[in-house]
C-alpha cells in the first residue's frame, strides 16, 4: 500500500510538473509573439508558406521548419540580410519585399488610396465612344500624355503662325499691271509698268528691280541662254535724265515704275516688229519691309512680249471724294490703257530723227 501510494504520488508530481512548464512554455511564447508583433514582424498561420516561394522557403520548409541545410546563425541571416535572423515564432516575415508581394497578389477592388483596380475588355468601338465624350477623355489622361500633348500643341500653334505670318501671304496683297507699256515720255521712250498695294498697312523701303531675261551672243560668237541682263528702274519721272535714279517709292498709291530706253538699255535697237517676234521676258521684284511684323516681303512678276504694249499709256485710276475727305482707288483700272501717239521705231531711230530734226531747225534759223 505504501509503495502503490508512493508511485500515484510521484506521478501527480511529474503531471504538475509538466503542467507548471506547460504553462511557463505558454506565457514565454505569448511574450515572444507580442515583442514580435511590436518590433513590426508579420507572423502568421503553421503552414503560410503553401505557395511556392524562392527566396523564403529557402529558409523555411513548407510547413514553417528551418530547412535543415542551414542550421547555422550566419547562413540564416545570409550575406546581405535580406531575411535578417530567425525569430522564435513561427512563420515571422521581416522584409519590406516581401510584404510588397504579398500585397500585390492581393484580391482587392478599391485600393487604399481609392483607386479602383479594372481593366476593361471586349469593347466594341471603343475609341469613338471616348472621341464622342472628348473632354471627360483629356480630363482622364495621365500627365505625362497631357504634357506631350501640350508640346505638340505648342508647337503646332508655332508652326501654324509661322506659315500664315510668311512674307509669301503679304505679297499676295501686292498687285502688278497685268500689262507693261512703251510710251514717249518727256522725250524718250520708257518701259512702264504699275504697282499697287491693298492694304492701308504699307511696306516700307519698297525697292524695285528689272532684269531682262534673253539669249545673248558674245564678241567671241559664244551664245548664252537666258541671260539676265539688269534694267535700271526709277519711280521718278525727272525733266533732266542726268539726275540720279531713285529706285525705291512708297506705295501709298498705285506707283508707275519706268525704265529709260536709252543708249545703255538692251532695248534700245528694238523695235515693235522685233518686240512682238522676240523671246523676252521682264521680270520685275519688289522687296519691301511689311509694317506690322518688320519681316522682309518679295513680290514678283513678268512681262512678255504680247503683255508690253507698245504706244499705249496707263490712264488715272485715283480720284478725290469730296463729299468722304478721301482718295479712292478704282484697282479695276490698274491695267487699263490708251493709245497714244508714240513713234512706232526703236529708240535708236527715234533719237536720230529728233536729232536730224533739231539740226534741220538750227539751221534754218542760222540761214534766216
Amino acid at each position: 500500500m505504501s509503495s502503490d501510494q508512493g508511485g500515484e504520488k510521484s506521478e501527480k508530481g511529474v503531471l504538475e510538473e509538466s503542467s507548471v512548464e506547460t504553462l511557463e512554455m505558454s506565457s514565454k511564447e505569448d511574450i515572444i509573439q507580442k515583442e514580435d508583433v511590436e518590433s513590426g514582424s508579420y507572423h502568421s498561420n503553421p503552414g503560410f508558406l503553401t505557395d511556392t516561394n524562392k527566396r523564403l522557403t529557402r529558409w523555411f520548409g513548407r510547413n514553417g521548419s528551418i530547412h535543415p541545410d542551414l542550421g547555422s546563425e550566419e547562413d540564416r541571416v545570409g550575406s546581405g540580410g535580406s531575411v535578417g535572423p530567425r525569430t522564435d515564432s513561427v512563420g515571422s516575415i521581416t522584409t519590406l519585399s516581401e510584404l510588397r508581394q504579398r500585397k500585390g497578389r492581393e484580391r482587392r477592388l478599391v485600393e487604399k488610396d481609392g483607386t479602383l483596380r479594372i481593366v476593361h475588355h471586349g469593347l466594341h468601338q471603343r475609341k469613338s465612344r471616348y472621341i464622342q465624350d472628348i473632354f471627360t477623355t483629356c480630363v482622364d489622361l495621365q500627365w505625362r500624355y497631357i504634357f506631350s500633348g501640350v508640346l505638340i500643341q505648342a508647337c503646332m500653334a508655332g508652326i501654324v503662325f509661322a506659315k500664315l505670318a510668311r512674307p509669301k501671304n503679304r505679297a499676295r496683297t501686292v498687285t502688278f499691271s497685268k500689262v507693261a507699256v512703251i510710251s514717249k515720255v518727256n522725250g524718250k521712250l520708257r518701259l512702264m509698268f504699275r504697282v499697287a498695294n491693298l492694304r492701308n498697312s504699307q511696306l516700307l523701303e519698297s525697292h524695285f528691280k528689272a532684269f531682262l531675261l534673253n539669249n545673248i551672243t558674245t564678241n567671241e560668237g559664244i551664245m548664252l541662254r537666258n541671260f539676265q541682263t539688269e534694267l535700271p528702274l526709277n519711280t521718278q519721272i525727272p525733266e533732266d535724265e542726268e539726275q540720279e535714279r531713285q529706285e525705291y517709292g512708297h506705295v501709298f498709291l498705285p506707283l508707275l515704275v519706268s525704265h529709260v530706253i536709252d543708249s545703255s538699255s538692251p532695248l534700245y535697237h528694238l523695235t515693235p516688229a522685233q518686240l512682238a517676234h522676240s523671246k523676252v521676258e521682264v521680270v520685275v521684284t519688289l522687296e519691301g519691309i511689311v509694317e506690322p511684323s518688320g519681316n522682309t516681303v518679295q513680290a514678283r512678276t513678268s512681262f512678255l512680249p504680247h503683255e508690253i504694249l507698245w504706244g499705249h499709256s496707263f490712264i488715272n485710276c485715283v480720284t478725290f471724294a469730296n463729299k468722304e475727305g478721301v482718295y479712292l482707288i478704282d484697282h479695276s483700272k490698274i491695267d487699263s490703257v490708251n493709245a497714244d501717239e508714240t513713234p512706232r521705231v526703236s529708240a535708236h531711230k527715234m533719237e536720230n530723227v529728233i536729232f536730224e530734226s533739231t539740226s534741220m531747225e538750227k539751221s534754218f534759223d542760222n540761214s534766216a
